[in-house]
C-alpha cells in the first residue's frame, strides 16, 4: 500500500530569520555588513520591493558602532534589538560594547557569519578567504562565549528557527544580557521547512520579590536611625528615578551614587543626592540599602565602620557577570528592580 506523501513547502533561511526575529519583537537590526550575509540582504530586499518595512535595518560603517547603537536603541526604548556582524573579525570589533552591555545587563541578539565546509560543500562556496583569513577555531561564538549571556552555533538549518527564538528569550531572561548566536553561511543560504518557522513574542520577565521579604525590609528601614540607599543602575528601567525619590524623601534617606552610574538614578540636584563616594555615608549609617549595585565600595568584603546591617534588592543578587560579589550582605532580596521599589513604597505607605 503506497504512502501519501505529504507536501513540504520551504523558506529561504534568510527569510526565516527575519521572520523569527519579528515574531520575538524584534523590529531593528543594526549591521557592519560582510559577505557572509547575503541571505538576509536579499530578504530584507525582497520585505522592501513588498513594501514591508519591518525589521528596519540600520547600516553602520563599523561593528563597535553597531553594538553602542543597538545598546541605546534598547535603553531608549526597551526593545529588544539584533546585531549582525562579520564573522568573528566583527564580533572582535564589537567586542568592547559588547562586553559592556553583558555588564550593565543590556540585552541583544548578536548573529554572527561563518562557514561549516570552506567550499568542499558543492552547493556553497563562500570562497577561499575564509579558511585562509576569517575562520578560527571554535568560530564566534567561543570567541565570545567569556562575554556574552549565552553562546551557540547553529549546526542545521532545522534548528535555526528554534536556537534564534530560544537566543532571543534568553537574551531577555533576568538577567538580561546579550547573546551571540552563529549562523554559518552553508545554513543561512538554505531552505528551512516551513512548519518549523515559527516564534511566540518575548518580553521582559519581571520578577515580583518576596512580599514578606519586602515587608522586612520596609520595617527595618522605617527602625533605622541613620539609613543610606547605595545604587549604580536603579534607573534601567523606565519609572525608577521617580521610585526611588519618592522612597526617600519619604523616609528622608540620602542617596549615594555608586561609582559612575550608568543610567539616570537621582536627581543631581536633589537635597537628598549627597555624591558618588558611598564610604563616609557608609560607615555612618546603621543601614545600607544597596538597590542596583555591582561595587558600592572596595575592598568589597570591607564591612562599614559602624555595623551596619546590609541590605540587597536586585534582580539577580550577586552579579553573575562579576568573578566574585564579596559584600557582607545579610538580607538579599530578588526582584526586578521596578516592581521592587513600587511594593517597598507600598509596604512603607502601609506600615
Amino acid at each position: 500500500m503506497a504512502i501519501a506523501q505529504r507536501e513540504v513547502t520551504a523558506v529561504q533561511a534568510g527569510e526565516a530569520i527575519l521572520q523569527v526575529l519579528q515574531a520575538c519583537g524584534v523590529q531593528d537590526i543594526f549591521s557592519s555588513p560582510g559577505s557572509d550575509w547575503p541571505a538576509v540582504w536579499e530578504a530584507l530586499a525582497r520585505r522592501r520591493e513588498e513594501d514591508e518595512p519591518l525589521p528596519r535595518y540600520v547600516n553602520c560603517r563599523h561593528e563597535e558602532l553597531a553594538v553602542a547603537m543597538a545598546v541605546g536603541y534598547y535603553r531608549a526604548s526597551g526593545k529588544l534589538p539584533c546585531v549582525v556582524l562579520h564573522t568573528g573579525v566583527g564580533v572582535l570589533h564589537g567586542a568592547m560594547p559588547i562586553h559592556t552591555a553583558r555588564q550593565d545587563g543590556v540585552p541583544m541578539v548578536i548573529l554572527a557569519g561563518e562557514s561549516s565546509a570552506w567550499g568542499d560543500d558543492l552547493r556553497f562556496d563562500p570562497g577561499g578567504q575564509w579558511l585562509h583569513s576569517l575562520s578560527d577555531p571554535g568560530g564566534p561564538s567561543v570567541q565570545a562565549e567569556p562575554y556574552t549571556k549565552w553562546a551557540a552555533t547553529v549546526g542545521s538549518v532545522d534548528a535555526l528557527p528554534g536556537m534564534l527564538e530560544h537566543a532571543c528569550r534568553v537574551a531577555m531572561s533576568a538577567p538580561m544580557g546579550p547573546v551571540i548566536l552563529t549562523i554559518p553561511m552553508e545554513v543561512s543560504l538554505a531552505e528551512v521547512r516551513a512548519e518549523l518557522v515559527r516564534a511566540a513574542p518575548v518580553a521582559r520577565a519581571a520578577t515580583r520579590p518576596p512580599a514578606d521579604a519586602i515587608q522586612a525590609v520596609a520595617r527595618t528601614l522605617l527602625e533605622s536611625r541613620s539609613p543610606v540607599i547605595v545604587t549604580e543602575y536603579a534607573g534601567r528601567e523606565p519609572g525608577n528615578l521617580a521610585r526611588l525619590v519618592e522612597l526617600a524623601e519619604r523616609l528622608s534617606i540620602p542617596v549615594v551614587e555608586a561609582s559612575v552610574p550608568a543610567y539616570a538614578n537621582f536627581p543631581t540636584d536633589h537635597p537628598l543626592h549627597v555624591g558618588y563616594d558611598a564610604k563616609p555615608h557608609v560607615d555612618a549609617a546603621d543601614v545600607v540599602l544597596l538597590i542596583g549595585t555591582r561595587g558600592p565600595w572596595h575592598p568589597a568584603s570591607r564591612r562599614p565602620a559602624g555595623g551596619a546591617r546590609l541590605i540587597v534588592l536586585d534582580e539577580a543578587p550577586g552579579n553573575a557577570t562579576m568573578p566574585t560579589w564579596n559584600y557582607p550582605a545579610e538580607v538579599f532580596v530578588p526582584g526586578s528592580l521596578d516592581l521592587s521599589l513600587e511594593d517597598l513604597n507600598a509596604a512603607v505607605k502601609r506600615l
